[in-house]
């Protein structure tokens, strides 16, 4: 494939291997001079105040109608970090930048010094990114290097701000109380022990007001709506186990999605309540179960033993994720960047924290939201509540981590995690040092920047919901003391190479049970990962699948296989979290006296898994059916995929894989949506509604089932 630019009344044409500049009107050849195309793209030209910029290296500006070299320049060599080939889609430019391609967009200034390495950012293949209205457009793809901190989605950036971003507002103006403010039984909120420049009687006149700056009161919506859940507020929850309780996203803050709890062979529908709009997954303890419509931004509390009403509460953006229940409370972050605390039992507002540092807002997936949103679920470990605040390392001031008293939404500590733009690093003297550390998967400047971006591994952090190893607090790779300090390594804990929320199973991402220490690859992750032996001399030496659940001792997951139904469960032993064990990185070097993970045994499954839970005894997953043909149907594969064909539950034996019974539902389960209590599975559906599965009386079940009993 050519390239043609048109500029004034010349054309430049490059055919891969040479760029002629030709007269428009005459046809004359003026000059030309090699080049050479980029990876799966054509040869760029870029013409700039009259001069001529040749990719992939624009290491020389040359005159426009002589073909002179006017400037030549290494920036951008410099810019770039070692590593495998260009990007697959051509460079952009500006009247003052070249965007590169080659890792993420190098930005080379052609008027000043600003020269920028930006490798948490890249464009879709073929196509790039796109500079337009003082903006640079991102498109989705579908890429996995750089897991740590590349942006996923479709993202416009514009430049930063003139003012410091990210200050933060004053103490006092961070936290609201509301009615419910120190009535909760049980707790004992001290006005007095909040942050704030207020005095403790102005607190307490403020409070009993309803007024106040910052301290306004604000009320759960609990009239019914067109559509919506009807209520019935402080009605006694019925008779439940609190022992056997599922109080948080995936049961507990290691996120398990693991519990003791057994559940009976044969299932029927006890209840179902239809809430609404794209839900969460549910959390049930208290008798209670709580749920988030996502897009609606409410929370909706049922009774966990009818499915009754209860209680709903708007917040201000969307809850992407379920609440935490925590002695009587329900904590969860929203993406208008607060932290709402409500009480359990008829939900009203205890307290919200503001922990985005400032009122600022953005348009995401067609909603107003903050700037520095927050996960549903927030995680509670002995005592303190932990949230973090933000989209990455690497915009607006970076992320925001806290720790909060759940009581009374005191700040007790904060960090930030703020990544810093690698700019124009020239090479070092070439001395033998320097020599040796150049390699494949590295440069100096892996050692010497800021982003330590090596091939295909960098520094830098993404949102995502936290998790614990019962010990330290996890932001996907980034551990955090009880203080929210960094800390400079990290230890074995559940991980998403995207994120744990993340419904699209896109084939490079991957939950592991590691460190999150990705670096020094020899190729991007995925190719090693979803080689069941490994590949190009490493392999992944935690365990990992599509998704997980674990005890201490016993890992079982899904993974993708290439063959007729491309799911099967597995099941692998681990070592329990080690208070102190030493950091090591997740890929090891596989050589011929290494023994190699192994499954203890794996089984086909007869379903698209969506979801995966251990309960007691059993392994429980829910998704949809497959076709007898998957390969030969794929219109039918793909009503499947889609839910539009019901929804499939799979039990199946904790020991050997066996399967126990399976279930055919009305809707399939959301992703990860289901949970155990009280001898109960509760899921959340993809046609907006909420079930309950129990023991079915005298042994007859309202689902068509088939068990290998039978």
């Amino acid at each position: 494939m050519a390239t043609l630019v048109f500029q004034g009344d010349l054309v430049l044409y490059a055919d891969g291997r040479r760029v002629t500049a030709i007269e428009a009107q005459t046809g004359r050849r003026l000059w030309d001079v090699p080049c050479r195309p980029g990876f799966k793209s054509p040869a760029d030209i870029f013409v700039i105040q009259d001069a001529v910029w040749i990719g992939p290296d624009f290491a020389e500006a040359r005159d426009l109608r002589t073909g002179k070299v006017k400037k030549q320049t290494a920036v951008l060599a410099a810019l770039r970090t070692a590593g495998h080939h260009h990007r697959c889609y051509r460079e952009k430019a500006t009247e003052r930048y070249i965007l590169g391609g080659y890792r993420g967009i190098e930005m080379l200034d052609l008027v000043d010094q600003e020269h920028w390495r930006n490798n948490w950012v890249r464009g879709v293949c073929q196509y790039g990114v796109l500079p337009c209205n003082g903006l640079i457009y991102a498109p989705p793809h579908a890429c996995g290097c750089f897991m740590e901190a590349k942006l996923r989605g479709f993202w416009a950036l514009a430049s930063k701000r003139s003012r410091t971003e990210g200050r933060g507002p004053r103490t006092g103006d961070r936290l609201e109380r509301g009615s419910a403010y120190g009535e909760v039984v049980g707790l004992s909120c001290d006005p007095s022990s909040t942050d704030g420049p207020e005095s403790h009687e102005r607190r307490q006149t403020s409070r009993r007001a309803g007024s106040g700056q910052g301290l306004r009161s604000i009320r759960s919506q609990a009239e019914p709506r067109a559509g919506k859940v009807s209520f019935a507020l402080n009605s006694q929850p019925s008779t439940f186990n609190p022992s056997a309780d599922w109080p948080t996203y995936r049961h507990d803050p290691l996120r398990s999605g693991s519990t003791d709890c057994r559940l009976p062979a044969r299932l029927s529908t006890a209840w179902q309540a239809k809430v609404g709009g794209r839900l969460s997954a549910p959390v049930i303890a208290g008798g209670i179960l709580l749920v988030s419509s996502i897009d609606s931004h409410r929370v909706v509390a049922l009774d966990a033993g009818t499915g009754q009403p209860r209680w709903t509460f708007v917040a201000g953006g969307r809850v992407d994720s379920p609440p935490t229940i925590w002695n009587g409370l329900a904590l969860f972050g929203s993406a208008d960047g607060y932290v709402y605390c409500l009480r359990l039992t008829d939900g009203e507002l205890v307290w919200r924290f503001q922990a985005a540092p400032e009122n600022r807002k953005a348009v995401a997936c067609d909603q107003l939201e903050s700037v520095w949103p927050l996960p549903g679920s927030v995680l509670v470990l002995d005592g303190q509540a932990y949230v973090a605040a933000g989209r990455s390392s690497y915009l607006d001031g970076g992320l925001w981590f806290y720790s909060l008293d759940p009581r009374s939404g005191r700040l007790l500590h904060q960090s930030r995690i703020r990544s810093k733009l690698p700019g124009f690093l020239p090479p070092p003297r070439q001395d033998s040092h320097a020599q040796q550390i150049v390699q494949n998967a590295t440069d100096y400047k892996t050692f010497l920047a800021p982003d330590r971006s090596d091939a295909f591994s960098m520094g830098g952090a993404l949102l995502d919901v936290l998790v614990s190893d019962g010990r330290s607090v996890y932001l996907r790779q980034l551990r955090f003391d009880r203080q929210c300090r960094l800390q400079p390594t990290g230890g074995r804990h559940l991980f998403s190479t995207s994120s744990l929320l993340d419904d699209a199973e896109n084939h490079r991402s991957h939950w592991v049970i590691g460190t999150g220490d990705f670096s020094r690859i020899p190729v991007a992750y995925s190719w090693i990962a979803n080689q069941f032996q490994g590949a190009y001399g490493s392999y992944l030496a935690r365990p990992y699948g599509l998704m997980l659940a674990f005890d201490k001792r016993n890992v079982w997951g899904v993974r993708r296989v290439y063959r007729k139904n491309g799911y099967l469960l597995f099941h692998q032993d681990r070592q329990p979290f080690a208070a102190e064990e030493q950091s090591r990185r997740d890929f090891q070097p596989k050589t011929p006296d290494v023994k190699l993970p192994a499954w203890s045994w794996s089984t086909d499954l007869p379903i698209h898994p969506r979801a995966i839970v251990r309960a007691g005894d059993f392994i429980v997953l829910g998704g949809t059916p497959l076709p007898e043909q998957p390969l030969a149907d794929l219109e039918e594969l793909a009503a499947c995929y889609a839910g539009r064909r019901g929804g499939r539950l799979h039990v199946a034996s904790a020991e050997n894989g066996r399967t126990v019974a399976q279930f055919a539902l009305p809707a399939p389960p959301v992703w990860d949506g289901m949970a155990v209590a009280d001898r109960r599975l509760f899921f959340a559906a993809t046609d907006g509604v909420v079930r309950c599965l129990a023991a079915a009386s005298d042994g007859k079940s309202d689902l068509s089932s088939k068990s290998d009993n039978e």
